[in-house]
């Protein structure tokens, strides 16, 4: 496969620094490091690519919506008592946590 050359313009010096910077983290040149991350991008899909794949997938019915999910994991975890209408929010997983002396 015959290599082609591609040329960035316009660079801004800090873009080109941290550029610099990353390829020398990764014990690479600057071109052989711009030619990953490229690459990279490539390999993932586009958002049209994703709508479309979304798209083309059969209507899925859920037997229960989100936030009856979320209300049952909450119920489950945190007594009524914990949830007064006076409370601003769900108390967190370690509140409950008393360090020692």
């Amino acid at each position: 496969m015959s290599a082609t050359m591609v040329r960035f313009r316009n660079v801004a010096p800090e873009f080109h620094r941290r550029l610099k910077a990353r390829a020398a983290m990764e014990g690479m040149s600057m071109s052989e490091y711009v030619l990953r991350e490229v690459g990279k991008a490539l390999d993932r899909p586009t958002r049209q690519e994703v709508l479309d794949r979304l798209r083309a997938r059969p209507v899925q019915r859920l037997a229960r919506s989100a936030a009856a999910v979320i209300r049952a994991e909450r119920d489950a975890h945190w007594p009524a008592t914990d949830r007064s209408p006076g409370r601003r929010s769900w108390p967190a997983p370690w509140s409950s946590f008393k360090p020692s002396a």
